[in-house]
């Protein structure tokens, strides 16, 4: 495969190339760039070598120039201007300096290379890769469009090198024909009067006449036979002709739906769907270059038959094929406007957005001569649905009647207009728009769904553009429509819109007018989409013992069994007010933006629940932890550890941290803080599995402001804390069974049993009426570890107070805000219980999804510690 196919759409490498070196030179002849020895002639600085490639590669490009100059059948000016500029460029900067023509290609070569291992899939030698576009479209469909086009171009010919003999028989025998109606009515005048006269001769001249006039009417019967014939034969060979096409056209079209495909479902790169989009394209331009030969014969021998009707009853009619290659044209002409690269799916009101729309068949249909202009619309399902039904109704041979109606719009975007024009390099026809924004979304259709949310109701972007053939003749209104969008006008809203967009991708019905999809699937047809959804954030893949817990968390025991759409995203797990995808989502979201590195060096067990956890612990060293995700928080991530404990070793968690947490301190810092933590499951010391992701201490004396001493927060586990844990006794906190929203009031009531496991010294005992909080007056700072005087700041007393009347706002606002305060672990076990049992909510400021009535019931505690 030419290196070149690999690296043409890598901006990197487009930017070697420019006023120095044409790209169009680079593009033109990539195979003969590529084979030749420049690296050699670079390194041995050969002048001689170097000149002789130059001139060859000069005369190479003056002889496509010539060919192409030479090719009449189709339109190939642009072509040809670019030619000559680049070859003027071309002898102008390397004519006289060959060796530097030598030395630059070398090195570009060289890039090139590199560039082609970086973008290739599985990352091997360039020559090792596949072509990555061979899983989009099948590359034997070029042999049937060489077929379909020799076949083609064969009727072509025939009937162009046929049709002027026909045409002047046609003419010779209208002439002969006008001749003989004269005779025919001579003949009848003089019948006429030889009714009324006895004149021998006048007689005898009749008689002549009646054998001249049988002769001659003889005589045009057999030619109009003969017309008959040839027109017959060029009807057939017309006919054959127009089937193949379309049979090329059906080819096309399914190549066309694989790539729709791919690009909705986000199985390749960009940069493989275009590469793949320009075989389409070149494709789609020969058969269109056929489609519009043939039609132009085709009204040529309608207009023929219509100038001479010989048997109207009987003869097979031009315009029938006429009406059949004017059905392939509009199907092609339709579904050959593309969005080669798609609006984002979740799309924020009053941000930017890009687009490129691109037409496969311009340059054969000469569109680039006066380019089209493009317009974008966002439009409700109700109009996806009329948009689909007339082009249908197009593609069906139904034309357009003027003047076109306008767009259907459900808001308004700025920046919406755009002429088309040809792209150097590929000869595209397209346009991009790089400046999009979606100022207003008018939602005042209701949902055909009551139960509906902001979330799942679905747009779409509609490209329009009127295409005007050659010669005015015809006019298409062309529409493409966007994969669906969710309009969302805040951060919290895009998890359900990803899940939405993640479904809708997935699940389409096929052949749908609207938006429609499944409303359920098996959880082997999800599972694959969820592990794309990971990676296409560039993150580790999901492993399969990842996606076994995933199922067992939806409440899945089988790859066959069933999975709505409800239970996906709408009802809630059994003892939580999250969904399966919200938790999903967290995790996700808390991977990619805090601990990518970790998971990629799979330092982050991550999906694995407590009871899963105790087994895989069971028998390991003490200090032996793992990172794992909590199942009862979304985005929490825990630490669980092997730890000494009254009764043997025991199996700890840890309090799970939240974004806003590792935002603050990195999660492989507070692994580092904690003493506790030795060896990374199974065996990895700990500094030497995360010793590359600790921050180190801030020591940038330029943020300091002089007479400050610079301090810094660690987490820690207080003893005494780990000491009062009771023992863990496995249990499985999975939700096999999904819970509405409806059936959750009961599991919200206030609990009848307490949310940890009761202790006589806990002052959180079933029989007390309030709490005791008069050992907050512990907490103090850390020792200093400087010369300067250690300080002690302790926090006064609080009176006891009942849990109703409870001053929980202050405990909660003094948790959030001051994370130089050391509590101990009772103080913090105690807030986040008397949290729980006032049912509050914990809002995170970065526009987070909330954490709703944390639990925690079998976790240890950390805290932050000041140390100077």
């Amino acid at each position: 495969m030419s290196l070149w196919r690999v690296t043409q759409r890598l901006p990197e490498v487009r930017a070697l190339y420019g006023p120095h070196f044409p790209l169009e030179i680079r593009h033109y002849f990539a195979d003969w760039i590529e084979a030749q020895p420049w690296q050699a002639v670079a390194e041995e600085n050969n002048a001689d070598r170097a000149a002789a490639l130059t001139q060859s590669l000069i005369g190479a490009v003056k002889e496509r120039l010539d060919e192409q100059r030479a090719n009449t059948q189709s339109d190939t000016f642009i072509l040809q201007t670019q030619l000559s500029q680049a070859l003027s460029t071309f002898e102008t900067t390397y004519a006289l300096d060959p060796l530097t023509l030598a030395q630059f290609l070398a090195k570009a070569m060289q890039f090139e290379q590199q560039h082609a291992q970086y973008s290739s899939a599985d990352g091997s030698e360039f020559e090792d890769v596949k072509d990555p576009t061979t899983t989009i479209i099948n590359h034997g469909f070029s042999s049937v469009v060489r077929d379909v086009v020799q076949q083609a171009q064969v009727a072509h010919q025939t009937v162009t090198a046929d049709m002027p003999q026909l045409e002047q028989r046609q003419e010779t025998f209208l002439i002969k024909y006008h001749g003989f109606v004269q005779v025919e009515n001579e003949f009848k005048s003089l019948q006429q009067q030889a009714a009324t006269s006895n004149d021998p001769q006048l007689k005898q001249y009749l008689a002549s006449m009646v054998q001249q006039k049988q002769s001659t009417q003889q005589q045009l019967t057999d030619e109009a036979q003969q017309l008959l014939e040839a027109r017959q034969a060029l009807h057939s060979t017309i006919a054959r002709a127009a089937d193949t096409i379309q049979s090329g056209a059906d080819g096309l079209i399914q190549q066309l739906e694989r790539w729709r495909a791919a690009q909705r479902q986000h199985t390749a790169t960009q940069q493989h769907l275009t590469l793949a989009l320009d075989t389409i394209q070149q494709w789609a331009d020969s058969l269109m270059t056929q489609v519009w030969q043939i039609r132009q014969v085709t009204k040529l021998m309608c207009n023929l038959q219509v100038r001479l009707p010989l048997n109207p009853q009987s003869e097979k009619q031009f315009d029938t094929i006429l009406h059949a290659i004017n059905k392939t044209l509009a199907l092609l002409l339709h579904r050959s406007l593309v969005v080669e690269q798609q609006p984002p799916q979740v799309l924020k009101t009053q941000s930017r957005f890009q687009a490129t729309v691109r037409l496969l068949v311009g340059p054969s249909l000469t569109l680039h001569l006066n380019p089209p202009e493009v317009s974008a619309h966002i439009v409700n399902e109700r109009n996806v649905r009329e948009i689909r039904q007339t082009t249908l109704l197009q593609e069906g041979g139904q034309s357009m009647q003027l003047p076109l109606p306008d767009p259907p719009s459900s808001g308004d975007i700025l920046n919406s207009r755009k002429a088309m024009g040809v792209q150097p390099g590929n000869n595209a026809l397209q346009v991009g728009f790089k400046t999009l924004s979606l100022r207003k979304i008018k939602r005042t259709d209701k949902s055909e769904k009551i139960d509906h949310t902001v979330t799942e109701q679905k747009f779409s972007i509609c490209f329009r553009v009127t295409v005007t053939l050659p010669g005015g003749d015809s006019v298409y209104l062309l529409q493409e429509l966007s994969l669906p969008v969710v309009v969302v006008v805040h951060g919290n809203q895009v998890p359900g819109a990803e899940a939405t967009v993640l479904w809708d991708n997935a699940f389409a019905l096929p052949g749908r007018l609207g938006l429609e999809t499944e409303q359920a699937v098996q959880w082997q047809q999800l599972a694959p989409h969820i592990k794309q959804f990971w990676m296409n954030a560039k993150l580790k893949p999901l492993k399969d013992e990842h996606m076994n817990f995933l199922a067992q968390l939806a409440g899945v025991s089988g790859p066959h069994d069933t999975i709505t759409w409800h239970r996906f995203n709408k009802d809630y797990m059994v003892g939580n007010l999250f969904t399966f995808w919200e938790w999903f989502y967290g995790c996700f979201d808390t991977v990619r933006k805090h601990i990518r590195a970790l998971w990629d060096e799979d330092l982050v067990y991550g999906f694995i629940d407590k009871d899963e956890t105790f087994r895989v612990l069971a028998g390991s060293r003490p200090g032996t932890f793992l990172v794992r995700f909590s199942t009862s928080l979304v985005s929490g991530v825990s630490v669980s550890w092997v730890g000494p404990s009254p009764d043997g070793m025991q199996v700890y968690h840890l309090q799970p941290w939240m974004n806003k947490d590792i935002s603050i301190r990195s999660l492989a810092d507070r692994v580092s803080d904690l003493d506790q933590l030795q060896i990374l499951y199974p065996d990895r010391p700990k500094h030497v599995a995360f010793a590359h992701h600790y921050s180190g201490e801030a020591k940038n004396s330029k943020l300091l402001t002089k007479g400050y001493i610079p301090a810094d927060l660690k987490a820690f586990i207080n003893p005494t804390d780990v000491s009062n844990e009771p023992m863990y006794q496995p249990r499985s906190d999975i939700s096999h069974q999904p819970q509405t929203s409806s059936s959750l009031s009961s599991s919200l009531a206030p609990p009848q049993q307490p949310l940890v496991s009761q202790e006589p010294n806990s002052p959180f005992s079933s029989e007390a009426d309030a709490i005791d909080l008069s050992w907050l007056t512990n907490t103090t700072l850390a020792p200093s570890t400087s010369t300067a005087p250690p300080t002690t700041t302790s926090v006064p007393s609080l009176p006891q107070t009942s849990v109703a009347n409870a001053g929980l706002p202050n405990f909660h606002d003094m948790y959030l805000s001051d994370q130089s305060l050391m509590f101990d672990a009772p103080a913090l076990g105690a807030l986040s219980l008397y949290t729980s049992a006032a049912t509050s909510m914990r809002q995170q400021d970065d526009g987070e999804m909330a954490t709703k009535h944390p639990n925690t019931g079998g976790y240890g505690s950390s805290a932050h510690t000041s140390t100077l």
